[in-house]
C-alpha cells in the first residue's frame, strides 16, 4: 500500500455533516464528544476534572521528592566536578 502525497486529494469522502474544510477552519470546529457532531469551538464547553484534597497532598509531595532529588543529584554531580579538577 502506498502512502498518499500531501498535496493528493483523498479519493474518500468526509462526513463532515455540511462543513466544507475552509468553514472548519474559519469557525474552529471541533467534534462534540458527547454527541459525535461537528461544532464550532465557541459552542462547546470544556469539561475538567477537579482534584480532590488529597490527590492535591500527593501531588505536591511527588513534586517535593522531585525536588529533593534534583537537589541531590546537583550536588552529587557538584562533588564529582570538584573530585575530577583536584580541588578537594
Amino acid at each position: 500500500m502506498s502512502k498518499q502525497s500531501a498535496d493528493e486529494v483523498c479519493p474518500y469522502t468526509k462526513e463532515r455533516q455540511g462543513w466544507n474544510k475552509w468553514a472548519m477552519r474559519q469557525a474552529t470546529v471541533r467534534v462534540c464528544v458527547g454527541c459525535d457532531r461537528y461544532l464550532p469551538l465557541t459552542a462547546l464547553i470544556r469539561i475538567t476534572r477537579r482534584m480532590t484534597p488529597e490527590a492535591v497532598a500527593a501531588a505536591a509531595e511527588a513534586a517535593a521528592e522531585e525536588a529533593a532529588a534534583e537537589e541531590a543529584a546537583a550536588a552529587e554531580a557538584e562533588a564529582v566536578a570538584a573530585l575530577a579538577v583536584g580541588t578537594v
